[in-house]
């Protein structure tokens, strides 16, 4: 078994986290938009849960940049 980074594992946690509170968020948005009425944007409530959902991710591709990347036998 390949031994893997600790910059691996951090980075796909943050990519897991982000994607949780997304979906949340996303589940969160439709069912009130089921409730409002027309021409309300239901958006603006659930704005800060899609920022850090969105910041997870983006801390989750940096993240991805700092792993060492396997040698390639092939010249």
């Amino acid at each position: 078994m390949k031994k893997r980074p600790a910059v691996w594992y951090v980075g796909n946690a943050f990519l897991a986290v982000g994607a949780s509170i997304a979906l949340y968020a996303l589940v969160r948005i439709y069912l009130l938009y089921r409730d409002l009425p027309p021409g309300t944007c239901p958006f603006d409530a659930n704005r800060p849960l899609l920022y850090v959902a969105l910041g997870f991710v983006v801390v989750s591709f940096i993240l991805s940049f700092f792993e060492k990347k396997p040698k390639s036998d092939a010249p």
